[in-house]
């Protein structure tokens, strides 16, 4: 995954918006209802920072690799 878009696109956001106050760039904007019944991140540009996806709840693509 790249970013929150990702979680959008497979519908595992909720709209929490922490994803929003994490972007350093102010590449993640939020636009009403994207079919889910509550406004969602629409991410424009992004660097692939990663920020997001590790604030976002429903990400569990950054585990603790402390085994490997």
């Amino acid at each position: 995954m790249k970013n929150v878009q990702d979680i959008v696109n497979i519908g595992r956001c909720i709209g929490c918006s922490a994803c929003y106050s994490v972007c350093p760039k102010g590449y993640v904007l939020f636009k009403e209802d994207g079919g889910m019944g509550f406004p969602v991140p629409q991410v424009e540009n992004c660097d692939g920072c990663g920020n997001c996806l590790k604030v976002c709840p429903n990400s569990d693509i950054y585990e603790d690799d402390e085994d490997e």
